[in-house]
């Protein structure tokens, strides 16, 4: 299983941007070309606000949510392999999916210290953490969710590789 979640995270996505822009007309391509500018422009400006995971060349986006099943499978893949760290450089963002009621999570790893430590004790120990209530994380949260339904952010994990 973890062999196909890898191919279909890491080999399809890849091919349909290159399948899209083959197939696509020159208008479209400006078009699709600076709304991807556009979302890079985006992505940078709240750069300061992800928390880094890897230490490759390459950046890889991601928006995350810390109580999604499928966003723990992605972390769990990633920091097994230690190839795709050292190749790549992982923002995460944190972005709450409404109906898992994550945002006191997500403020409760803003809040701490060592923000990746915690954001790996409760992806990938189940820890659980709870905020005690913090204005930069509140705006930290207010700035990814902005940029995040920009971008039409909509499922996670959410990747934009730069």
């Amino acid at each position: 299983m973890k062999n196909r979640y890898d191919f279909i995270m890491f080999k399809i996505i890849p091919i349909l941007l290159i399948t899209t822009s083959l197939y696509a007309s020159p208008i479209q391509n400006i078009k699709q070309s600076s709304s991807i500018e556009r979302s890079l422009h985006l992505l940078k400006s709240i750069q300061d606000k992800g928390i880094i995971l890897g230490s490759g060349e390459q950046i890889v986006y991601v928006f995350i949510d810390p109580m999604c099943k499928y966003s723990r499978k992605f972390i769990h893949n990633v920091t097994s392999n230690k190839k795709m760290l050292k190749k790549y450089k992982y923002i995460l963002f944190l972005y709450s999916i409404p109906r898992l009621k994550s945002k006191n999570v997500v403020l409760a790893v803003y809040e701490s210290t060592k923000p990746l430590a915690t954001l790996m004790k409760i992806m990938l120990d189940d820890k659980y953490y709870s905020s005690t209530g913090n204005k930069e994380g509140e705006k930290n949260i207010a700035m990814i969710s902005t940029v995040a339904k920009i971008i039409h952010v909509n499922k996670r994990p959410f990747l934009i590789i730069d």
